[in-house]
């Protein structure tokens, strides 16, 4: 029998809310969170990694390790759209998903250093994140500062066995929307550690490209 591993939680409030609960190996789940009754299941083919909730709570969208990402809706428990990514079969892992722009768009990385952005309406990717070959993406976090118009992501990164640290991208208007570069080498002098943070907040970083916007890391 397979080992019962959850890799995500969520609740929808309603007036009778609900706990969302990811499987690897046993699907979706939805639970009333007060009495812990099973309401219903969402059955996913494949292995789910993690998954991200969307702020009005009609779609979902999930990490599946082996195939890439899929969108599903709550309400009719379809797949919306997927989106692949490349996958080594013999490193598989874990693989971060979150739905930004209050759900309009999906973000998400690999194993294999790879962060992109797609428009989940159109399926179109609108841009990537490019981190060195061999950083694993573990952990995404996104937040758009209303006050000052500024919307960061984070990327929570490994290097090897040990190595590892947090990359801040913040997107600016950019008058050339069609420019892509990498993060530079500066951050190969460097240590991969949990210090690197503040490290990147202060250095002085080429710069990235989203939809018209640059990504400053």
């Amino acid at each position: 029998m397979d080992e019962v591993q959850v890799t995500s939680l969520h609740i929808i409030p309603h007036s009778e809310p609900l706990l969302v609960v990811t499987y690897m190996n046993h699907g979706m789940h939805l639970f009333d969170a007060l009495t812990w009754e099973h309401r219903r299941s969402i059955p996913i083919t494949g292995q789910i990694g993690d998954a991200s909730l969307s702020p009005d709570c009609q779609t979902i969208a999930v990490s599946n390790i082996i195939s890439g990402f899929d969108v599903y809706s709550m309400d009719t428990e379809m797949a919306i759209c997927s989106f692949g990514h490349s996958v080594k079969l013999d490193n598989l892992r874990r693989t971060p998903v979150l739905l930004i722009h209050d759900g309009l768009a999906l973000l998400g990385g690999n194993a294999q250093g790879d962060v992109h952005i797609w428009d989940v309406g159109s399926r179109r990717k609108l841009h990537s994140l490019i981190h060195r070959r061999g950083e694993v993406i573990l952990a995404l976090a996104a937040h758009y500062y209303e006050a000052s118009d500024v919307f960061v992501i984070a990327t929570g990164i490994l290097e090897g066995d040990s190595r590892h640290g947090i990359v801040i991208w913040q997107a600016q208007e950019l008058s050339h929307p069609h420019i892509s570069v990498a993060r530079p080498s500066l951050w190969s002098g460097h240590s991969w550690t949990s210090t690197i943070l503040p490290i990147i907040l202060t250095a002085s970083i080429i710069g990235y490209l989203y939809a018209g916007m640059k990504w400053e890391a």
